[in-house]
């Protein structure tokens, strides 16, 4: 939300890179806005995860920002459904964020259906510490 990423096009615009493409996929300069909806893997990702809690309508347009994106999505929700959307987007920009990471600095990588797996799996966890509104995504 603040722009305060180390994204490879912040780090190329600070000169401590002499490139910004995505790590991901090479096809575009790696954003914030980018990595988490916008690449190939992200738009697969959300692809499967807004599936999973029936909201494939929600999916993110090729140029749409992620908070620009989040608050519009978000506001065409019943307020119930608000928490399950905001957590389904913590749990799937830390993942991704993770995988870029996994990429940048030890060169491993997971396919989308890893990713997908992890998530759930996280969400799972979160439902057994206690936050009971992925339940209705996560079977425990």
């Amino acid at each position: 939300m603040h722009r305060r990423l180390w994204t490879a096009e912040h780090r190329n615009r600070h000169g401590l890179q002499d490139h910004d493409d995505c790590i991901m996929c090479g096809q575009e300069p790696e954003t914030a806005s980018h990595l988490f909806l916008q690449c190939v893997l992200a738009r697969q990702l959300w692809l499967k995860l807004l599936h999973l809690v029936g909201l494939d309508s929600l999916l993110p347009q090729h140029d749409d920002e992620i908070v620009d994106w989040w608050l519009r999505q978000r506001m065409q929700l019943q307020v119930e459904a608000r928490a399950v959307f905001d957590s389904v987007l913590m749990l799937a920009s830390w993942n991704l964020w993770k995988e870029r990471n996994n990429k940048t600095f030890r060169d491993a990588t997971s396919n989308v259906h890893e990713l997908f797996c992890e998530i759930v799996t996280e969400g799972e966890l979160w439902v057994q510490a206690g936050y009971r509104n992925l339940s209705t995504i996560c079977s425990v």
